[in-house]
């Protein structure tokens, strides 16, 4: 039993001041306790084109990225006479890698968008062996476990 949330631009992705710890957790702490992936993607109208998931970054250093580039205003979206340059950018700070460029250019260069939308954002999993699932919905305390889980998450990345 799991639960997964995703969140993008405009969610809790940043609230995350760089290197501070969040509620009761440090974001490596809280890595290791939920599962944290990067969910970039680039997006056309309300279609999801392609996703990024080679990045050898940290999951801190990609959200000090994002954090970067939103307070810079420079997530937005972009004009395919700008989809070369924005896409090296991305891959000279290891946002992308050099793998990516066939997809790039199957999924996004060989089709007719005029413009992208910058997606970034992240996941969060949590999930309970099947036991321990069984045990709590058992004894009725699965949603309130589910609830506590959900809170320490927003907790550890500085609440909603």
């Amino acid at each position: 039993v799991a639960f997964l949330l995703m969140f993008g631009v405009f969610g809790p992705l940043f609230i995350l001041p760089k290197g501070k710890q969040h509620g009761s957790f440090s974001i490596s702490l809280f890595t290791q306790l939920y599962g944290l992936n990067y969910n970039f993607h680039v997006s056309y109208r309300s279609r999801n084109l392609l996703w990024f998931k080679n990045s050898p970054l940290t999951f801190e250093k990609y959200i000090d990225f994002w954090l970067t580039q939103y307070r810079e205003k420079k997530i937005k979206q972009i004009k395919r006479k700008d989809f070369n340059n924005y896409f090296k950018f991305l891959e000279n700070n290891n946002l992308i890698s050099k793998e990516d460029q066939d997809r790039i250019d199957e999924e996004i260069f060989s089709k007719r968008y005029d413009r992208l939308n910058i997606c970034p954002g992240f996941t969060i999993k949590f999930s309970w062996d099947g036991q321990t699932a069984i045990e709590l919905d058992r004894e009725n305390k699965f949603e309130q476990d589910f609830y506590e889980k959900l809170t320490e998450a927003f907790d550890a990345i500085g609440g909603l």
